[in-house]
């Protein structure tokens, strides 16, 4: 999977951000907006990070390649992929779905607290009560449609926020460490002129390992959030159970060669038993009996699906009845799997999975306990099953099979 993040000045990097996508397997990309290096295409990337930088979102005229930026953002969040704003970052994000960016009445550097706010929706990334992060900025933005404040502080309102589950803008900078903390201040010196919450240079770079330690956890969990693929939700029916009976059979060695075996088995019995005939001059036997043999040749396999297709449909009605047309809940929690439905709930370990599906109609997903995953692609966003199934590839290192031209036979 592909990171690619915007950076707008050379001293505002990634910061923690870095060994924590490197240890999730990710690429990681950059544009440098202070140079002219190319925006890549939204379909290349697959979670986009915008860090900060000292200009305004309305500054235009003197970095007209805010507008390209911009642009390159609302188009991405309509993708459903991740993404982050981190300082201007968020703003971009805010801008671009129609926020207004402006002053704000106290500019914040430093050391601040900032509190969490309690979403009504409890799918949210649940920020803490409260927690003292870094913050480096002058400027503030309305809430654009569709946004819900997770975050404030005393000095500003609008200190996080949330679009969906894939979208989130933090006015201050979780991702700052000691020496990234150290840059910032020695290139951005001039800006520490006092202020009710402006610290001095002294008072910054004083704060303890422990503080940074707290704000890259915190960064890691909500990494962890906002990259996990949204759950899916969906029903299964006796015919969604039907495909996986038949593409498991399908796939059995055991049955294969009984299916075969029986195929020719008979047709060879009626064979041998022609040859006595043929030897005693019964022709109209000798061709009964290789007429049924090829009629057997013929039609066993029509006839050996039919069986099986039975055999399955009152195995289902037997076992399943109880979990046709329920609610199922899936979700990738970190490096676990997360199934509900009406009967159970349970969690199993992504080092499980064995193989990875993907058949005309629905992704199987199998694990090593003889368990088997069954997702309707027909009832699922696309684009969410998309990023769903990168997930499970990402923690698996399991690549998905396409069998899209498998069919029972």
């Amino acid at each position: 999977m592909r990171a690619h993040y915007f950076q707008h000045v050379p001293f505002e990097g990634l910061g923690s951000i870095e060994p924590w996508l490197i240890g999730r397997g990710y690429e990681i990309t950059r544009t440098l907006l202070s140079e002219p290096e190319p925006l890549p295409s939204p379909g290349e990337v697959d979670f986009l990070i915008i860090m900060g930088g000292p200009m305004s979102v309305n500054d235009l005229d003197e970095y007209p390649r805010l507008a390209s930026e911009k642009d390159f953002i609302g188009k991405f969040i309509a993708t459903g992929k991740p993404v982050l704003g981190i300082c201007l970052g968020a703003q971009l994000i805010a801008s671009a779905l129609g926020g207004r960016v402006f002053p704000n009445h106290r500019r914040e550097i430093g050391w601040y607290p900032v509190r969490g706010v309690s979403p009504a929706d409890p799918g949210l990334f649940p920020f803490p009560g409260e927690a003292e992060v870094f913050h480096w900025h002058g400027e503030t933005f309305s809430l654009p449609e569709g946004a819900v404040r997770i975050a404030r502080s005393a000095a500003c309102e609008n200190q996080a926020f949330q679009i969906g589950a894939n979208v989130i803008g933090l006015q201050f900078h979780l991702e700052t460490t000691a020496e990234s903390a150290r840059i910032l201040v020695e290139n951005s010196r001039d800006e520490l002129t006092g202020g009710e919450y402006v610290q001095g240079e002294g008072e910054i770079l004083a704060a303890p390992p422990s503080r940074y330690e707290g704000i890259n956890r915190l960064m890691g969990e909500l990494l962890d959030y906002l990259t996990s693929p949204p759950p899916l939700e969906y029903s299964l029916s006796g015919e969604d159970f039907l495909t996986y009976q038949l593409f498991e059979a399908n796939n059995s060695k055991r049955i294969r060669s009984r299916r075969r075996r029986n195929w020719l088995l008979i047709p060879l019995i009626y064979s041998l038993l022609s040859i006595p005939l043929a030897y005693l001059t019964d022709r109209v036997m000798t061709f009964g009996f290789i007429g049924l043999a090829l009629i057997w040749l013929i039609f066993y396999p029509f006839y050996s699906r039919w069986l099986y297709r039975r055999h399955y449909v009152k195995h289902i009605a037997d076992y399943y009845a109880n979990r046709l047309d329920k609610a199922v809940v899936t979700a990738l929690e970190g490096h676990r799997f997360f199934l509900r439905d009406d009967v159970s709930e349970s969690r199993i370990n992504a080092d499980q999975a064995e193989a990875i599906w993907r058949l005309p109609s629905h992704v199987l997903i199998k694990f090593l306990s003889g368990n088997t995953l069954i997702i309707p692609t027909e009832r699922v966003e696309s684009s969410r099953l998309d990023r769903f199934l990168k997930g499970v590839s990402a923690v698996t290192g399991l690549a998905v099979t396409d069998r899209s031209d498998w069919k029972w036979k």
